[in-house]
Formats: structure tokens, C-alpha cells, sequence
């Protein structure tokens, strides 16, 4: 359980570390390698049962990245 909480924490993590032009070439990369649902999949759960921050944060990725 603690691997998986340290994942999901990298996916907020990573994607609010992106620099702005860096956001369209990881949205690409993510579906070229079929891995923008898992991504999304993980900031999904984090705005549904997360701490408050975690939801604040994944929020903030998912606008990020375009889906709110």
C-alpha cells in the first residue's frame, strides 16, 4: 500500500513539475505509450479519497494537463 500511495504521489508530483511547454509533449508521450489513462486513473482517485491536499494537488494536474 505504501508503494502504491508513493506512485500516485509521483503522478501529481510529476506533472506539477512540468514546465508549461512541456505539457502537450507528456500528454503525447503518455498516449503514444498508453499510459494517459492510468495517469489520469491516479489523479481521478486522488481528487475522490485523498487528503486535502492530494486533492488540491490533483486537481491542479488534471487542470494542468487539460481535463478540467
Amino acid at each position: 500500500m505504501v508503494q502504491d500511495s508513493l506512485t500516485e504521489t509521483s503522478f501529481r508530483k510529476n506533472v506539477l513539475n512540468l514546465e508549461e511547454g512541456d505539457i502537450a509533449a507528456f500528454v503525447r508521450k503518455c498516449v503514444k505509450d498508453r499510459s494517459l489513462s492510468k495517469v489520469v486513473g491516479h489523479l481521478n482517485n486522488d481528487m475522490l479519497f485523498g487528503t486535502h491536499k492530494e486533492r488540491r494537488e490533483a486537481e491542479e494536474a488534471l487542470h494542468r494537463l487539460g481535463f478540467l
